[in-house]
């Protein structure tokens, strides 16, 4: 996986989320500081601490409401991956907790971070018919893919992809596939 953001998908994100209010994100980082010029509030769920702080610090000088939601996962390695399965039974707080207190739909949801087949899943769950979903690594990452029988794609730039859920949803298979990877952190 790549450390940081294209060109084009830096233009893509500003594109997406040019003029709305909210946006929920699975992984802070470069995508978050692109997203504090865009939209009005931003909800940052994380399980590495430290990077959550960086971020905010970096995004305190944009006009923007930020939100930073730990979610301890147990220690952290390498691009937030679990460091060990000590704290497994916490794993699926990363991509379920959040929605306990959200008070509605984000407008979209960028998946960067940890859990991204199942962060991917709860949103579609949760969030309004119409929101934008932006998948970090989609195109480059065929396991991700799992997920193109729930979304229609609405673009591809580099390793990004821009999706919505489908008019049609299966509710039974997004949950059968939720289960599937309710622990997978990849």
């Amino acid at each position: 996986m790549r450390p940081h953001l294209t060109a084009a998908e830096i233009a893509q994100i500003e594109l997406q989320l040019a003029g709305l209010a909210s946006l929920l994100e699975f992984g802070c980082g470069e995508a978050t500081l692109v997203a504090a010029r865009q939209v009005r509030r931003i909800v940052s769920v994380d399980g590495d601490p430290a990077r959550l702080g960086r971020i905010q610090a970096e995004v305190a000088r944009e006009a923007v409401e930020f939100t930073p939601v730990h979610i301890d996962v147990g220690p952290v390695g390498e691009g937030g991956y679990p460091a060990g399965e000590s704290r497994i039974r916490d794993w699926p707080r990363y991509h379920s907790h959040i929605w306990r207190g959200m008070g509605g739909s984000p407008d979209a949801v960028s998946i960067a971070g940890r859990f991204r087949v199942a962060c991917l899943l709860q949103a579609i769950i949760h969030c309004k018919p119409d929101c934008v979903f932006l998948f970090r690594d989609f195109n480059s990452e065929p396991h991700y893919h799992a997920i193109l029988r729930h979304v229609e794609v609405l673009a591809r730039v580099d390793g990004l992809g821009v999706l919505r859920a489908k008019r049609q949803v299966d509710g039974t298979a997004v949950l059968h596939d939720l289960f599937d990877h309710y622990l997978d952190p990849d």
